[in-house]
């Protein structure tokens, strides 16, 4: 498996879900809170969130950056595929953990 490969992609696919963050970001900021609920916290925990997603995925980028090959064989997608589905549930759960002080990480992860 060309792991270069399967990281530059699972890289843009955080950049992609961080700028998915960004726009659920700024819409926190535009729309009035619910009751019984902290904006504050909340904008806080998106911003976090998103500082994170944002710079793991660009780490992954710049790591898999110097790979030559952009041919996606079977196995590099199945890899792709799969560690997306992962990764980006994990990361997908960050707002659930930051912003919700009683939720385990097994909860934000299903919420993810």
């Amino acid at each position: 498996m060309n792991f270069k490969l399967v990281f530059r992609n699972i890289g843009a696919l955080l950049i992609l879900l961080a700028v998915a963050m960004g726009i659920c970001l700024g819409l926190g900021y535009l729309l009035p809170p619910g009751s019984g609920h902290n904006a504050a916290k909340a904008l806080n925990g998106w911003e976090i969130s998103m500082a994170v997603t944002g710079l793991s995925g660009f780490a992954l980028l710049l790591y898999g950056r110097t790979e030559k090959g952009t041919e996606i064989l079977r196995r590099d997608a199945m890899g792709i595929v799969g560690l997306g589905w992962l990764v980006s549930s994990f990361f997908a759960s960050l707002p659930y953990l930051f912003c919700e002080p009683g939720l385990t990480f097994a909860e934000a992860y299903f919420e993810a």
